[in-house]
């Protein structure tokens, strides 16, 4: 069978600047964009023309007022409609500019994150953007608390357009503070490694516990074992490639951190009803 490649995965290094993970510009889309993926977090607001996204599978279409976040699991393809390039302005930026909760909050939402703005929303989306732009060239005295506060208002009036209500699994009780902090490094460390065979013991070592109160805390707070949490992500990241390419389903185990074909088979059809080959069949 001929091998086939890998949708391109965007790296941190390839675009962002290693002191300031956040960059903002505006430019224009005249073709297409083929499938690809993120290392970081990339948010784009479409300003003018018309096209089509292909996120995780599903299309979409991209007007005045589109408004999409992609995180570092999400793959997509830009198709820009002959005649009318799509005018955007894009920001990429990494976990470190956000807020704890927000961040779990983009990760657990179920939905797409993109929404479709009227003419107000829009024109505030932009000015924002342009303040971005302004405090992103400039080096002033507050200027990443600033780019930090822009940033989590923006993606939370996204977030209050989804319908679904996320939920937020990490105890947000002041009592759990010093914990909480610990236990965001590693989750920050398996948001980004879970692909690789990472173990409990690499994932405690960023949390500076031992290996057995990581875990005993791991469950407490997320209310779920460290093994689940993580087989969660790899099922995910699965499920997207699964269909949103023409992937062979063992390249897609691999790609995923399941280094066992039948074993990813049976926690695909555990978790989603159908087997990958099924699911792929019926879309």
């Amino acid at each position: 069978m001929r091998r086939v490649q890998m949708p391109y995965r965007y790296m941190i290094d390839e675009f962002l600047s290693p002191s300031f993970h956040f960059s903002i510009s505006e430019y224009e889309v005249s073709r297409i964009h083929e499938l690809h993926g993120h290392e970081f977090f990339e948010m784009e607001i479409i300003l003018s023309g018309s096209g089509t996204q292909i996120m995780n599978g599903e299309s979409s279409l991209l007007l005045a007022g589109s408004v999409y976040l992609l995180t570092p699991v999400d793959f997509h393809t830009i198709i820009p409609d002959p005649g009318h390039p799509l005018r955007l302005i894009n920001m990429k930026f990494t976990e470190e500019w956000l807020d704890e909760e927000l961040r779990l909050l983009l990760f657990q939402q179920p939905d797409r994150l993109s929404i479709r703005c009227d003419n107000s929303l829009l024109a505030y989306m932009e000015l924002e953007c342009r303040r971005l732009m302004k405090e992103s060239s400039e080096s002033r005295i507050g200027t990443k608390q600033a780019i930090r506060a822009t940033l989590d208002r923006m993606l939370v009036d996204i977030l209050r357009m989804i319908p679904t209500e996320p939920q937020v699994t990490l105890d947000t009780s002041l009592s759990e503070a010093p914990e909480r902090i610990k236990l965001r490094k590693a989750l920050n460390y398996i948001d980004f490694h879970f692909r690789e065979p990472i173990t409990l013991q690499q994932a405690a070592a960023h949390s500076s516990w031992s290996p057995n109160y990581f875990s005993e805390k791991f469950s407490h707070i997320m209310g779920q074992s460290f093994q689940h949490y993580v087989q969660e992500h790899r099922l995910q990241f699965a499920h997207r490639l699964l269909f949103n390419s023409n992937l062979p389903v063992t390249e897609i185990a691999l790609a995923s951190g399941f280094n066992s074909l039948p074993y990813f088979i049976r926690c695909f059809k555990r978790k989603y009803g159908l087997s990958p080959h099924a699911g792929r069949r019926v879309l």
